[in-house]
């Protein structure tokens, strides 16, 4: 059984993420993306290899401060995150289902 889709289906939402590094962009603005993501992920529940995938795939530094990010570039990040996270979820559960 794949335990991580429950967690998906509980929590997994694009809007989820968007929300919590919102909240790491605010509270800790010099946190670089890849502690931002590391923590979202922590919170969330999502795979950290979909986050630091979102990250490299997008091309943002992970050395990157989190607070110089626009609104757009967050949005996206948590869209992409969302979407890998999505895609280790589906290949998880399509893989215990074919045994």
């Amino acid at each position: 059984m794949n335990y991580s889709y429950p967690q998906f289906v509980a929590s997994g939402s694009a809007d989820r993420i968007i929300d919590v590094l919102t909240d790491q962009q605010h509270t800790r603005p010099h946190q670089t993306v890849a502690g931002a993501v590391a923590a979202s992920a922590v919170a969330v529940g999502f795979c950290p290899e979909a986050g630091q995938q979102a990250v490299e795939s997008l091309g943002v530094g992970p050395h990157t401060v989190v607070g110089r990010l626009r609104r757009t570039e967050l949005i996206q990040l948590a869209k992409v995150i969302h979407r890998y996270w999505r895609q280790s979820v589906g290949e998880g559960s399509s893989a215990s289902q074919a045994r």
